[in-house]
């Protein structure tokens, strides 16, 4: 328990001089303009609009994969938080219906935030600054608790994200916006607590409904005993583990070349008593790299999220913005919610096709900033 706490304060000692490090890197901002054609526009609407075209034609020809969404109405009304069905129970692997299925996951992952992010910016367009436009916004923002996936979280992740984009714009009213997101988060969360509350107790008893908040903070926040847990891990096949748990970040892995093995999350829940918990990424960068490198992948995404905040508040591009956003919450959550598996696995399968297709992405006299170190912004 004493190892415990001191790799969770070196984890947060290294995270506060990273932070520090990056702002004072970034005190020398030089401004360029660069003129881009409405071409590149015309391109990202075009991608976009097919991509989103796609995702329409694979959600009616593989109905089974429906049922891996819910509406935030049918979530309450099951009196269940987990949704019990996943395509991948009703189809082979390598079948047409999976292969279909997996594509959609993979494409809706990311155009659920781009979609709304271009339809956002429209109605920003047509009605700067007033309580209309604003409204209309907060509808779009609503259409993410109509498609709730087996990750409950991601949806409030979405949310959130599109609000400060939304804010971003709406300046004169991102008091209001942020006060709306808080209540809105609010009362989804502890309804969702009295949801699984009611059902752990149900399944699995509970003494007392403290017993019950703690171990869902350490499902989603991982605390000392997480970290403990770390320690207990066996020691064998390291590398093996290792390899095995970057390959399982990869899109359509067992269609393409399926392997067989067990990653550090299997590893960890596979242990007495730590089913449904999360590993910490402290501790798995103790069991690979050793207690004086176990920060190393924490100082990592802590620099990208402050390096990709600055570039959020930086660039003229709105379509970047969004992506940055989502970059600088994701690598934000690595340390202390989420561990680097799902960090990486929502990097590769959802960020970078969100670089990607933003790439072709610009106003039409978009002034880009450069910072110190030479990044273009």
């Amino acid at each position: 328990m004493n190892k415990a706490v001191f790799l969770m304060t070196y984890e947060m000692i290294v995270c506060f001089v990273v932070v520090a490090y990056v702002l004072n890197n970034n005190k020398r901002v030089h401004n360029r303009n660069k003129s881009h054609g409405k071409v590149t526009f015309k391109i990202y609407g075009f991608l976009l609009l097919s991509l989103t075209g796609a995702c329409v034609l694979l959600w009616f020809a593989f109905p089974v994969v429906q049922g891996n969404y819910r509406t935030v109405f049918e979530l309450f009304a099951s009196k269940i938080k987990d949704n019990p069905y996943t395509y991948y129970d009703y189809v082979g692997v390598g079948s047409a219906e999976r292969i279909g299925s997996t594509l959609f996951e993979f494409l809706f992952s990311f155009i659920r935030i781009l979609l709304p992010a271009y339809i956002i910016q429209h109605i920003y367009y047509k009605h700067p600054d007033r309580t209309l436009g604003l409204f209309l916004c907060l509808i779009v923002i609503g259409l993410q608790f109509l498609f709730i996936s087996g990750a409950v979280a991601y949806t409030l992740v979405t949310t959130l994200v599109l609000f400060i984009f939304t804010a971003n714009m709406y300046t004169k009213h991102r008091t209001k916006l942020y006060a709306y997101v808080s209540i809105i988060c609010v009362v989804f969360v502890v309804a969702l607590f009295s949801l699984k509350y009611a059902e752990s107790t149900r399944y699995y008893g509970m003494n007392s409904m403290w017993e019950y908040l703690s171990q869902w903070f350490n499902s989603y926040f991982s605390g000392v005993d997480n970290v403990s847990a770390s320690f207990f891990l066996p020691a064998h096949n390291k590398m093996r583990s290792f390899l095995y748990t970057l390959y399982t970040t990869i899109p359509f892995r067992n269609t393409l070349f399926p392997l067989e093995g067990e990653s550090i999350v299997t590893l960890f829940t596979g242990m007495s008593g730590l089913g449904g918990q999360i590993p910490s990424t402290i501790g798995i960068g103790n069991y690979y790299f050793t207690a004086i490198f176990a920060p190393i992948i924490s100082a990592i995404t802590t620099y990208f999220s402050v390096q990709y905040s600055i570039r959020y508040e930086l660039t003229a591009n709105k379509w970047k913005k969004i992506t940055y956003i989502y970059l600088a919450l994701l690598m934000s959550q690595s340390v202390g919610m989420y561990n680097i598996v799902i960090v990486l696995t929502a990097f590769v399968q959802r960020i970078i096709p969100m670089l990607i297709i933003s790439s072709f992405a610009s106003d039409e006299h978009e002034n880009h900033n450069t910072d110190k170190i030479g990044a273009p912004i």
